[in-house]
């Protein structure tokens, strides 16, 4: 199988039934890391995935999940980048968070501003703010509390 093809295969996973999202460190006041979450009922489709890019492989109830997160999830989706259609925005704001960094006074709020495009991106619903350590919408919150 050439680069490509294995490239291509992947960004259909991530399209399809991939997500992409980010979470907040809890071990830390101002981090944030993404996530890629790929799913599949057959392990050994993840497999050949984990073997190239690492993360973790879990099963969820009937699937299994490769989990990468972190640089792992940003150089995942740096090689599928030109084959993604659907999660290209998604991916360019991983791209984003790994760019230009702040001076400790203005990182939060540069974090801040990616994660408010994210949620416009997805169009993520008004729901009810999860109250968990890692919480993204709780901790933007949090920031827009602070300033």
């Amino acid at each position: 199988m050439t680069e490509d093809i294995f490239h291509s295969y992947i960004a259909g996973l991530i399209d399809s039934g991939g997500n992409i999202t980010f979470r907040k460190d809890v071990r830390t006041k101002n981090s944030v890391y993404p996530v890629v979450t790929l799913k599949s009922y057959k392990k050994e489709n993840l497999d050949l995935i984990k073997n190239k890019f690492g993360g973790s492989l879990i099963k969820n109830s009937s699937k299994w999940e490769l989990i990468l997160t972190h640089r792992k999830a940003e150089n995942i989706l740096k090689s599928v980048y030109k084959f993604l259609i659907v999660k290209k925005d998604e991916a360019d704001l991983v791209f984003k968070l790994y760019s230009d960094r702040y001076t400790k006074k203005y990182e939060p709020e540069r974090k801040k501003g990616i994660l408010e495009e994210f949620i416009k991106v997805k169009k993520i619903k008004e729901v009810p703010t999860k109250t968990g350590k890692g919480s993204i919408k709780k901790w933007l919150g949090d920031v827009d509390g602070s300033s």
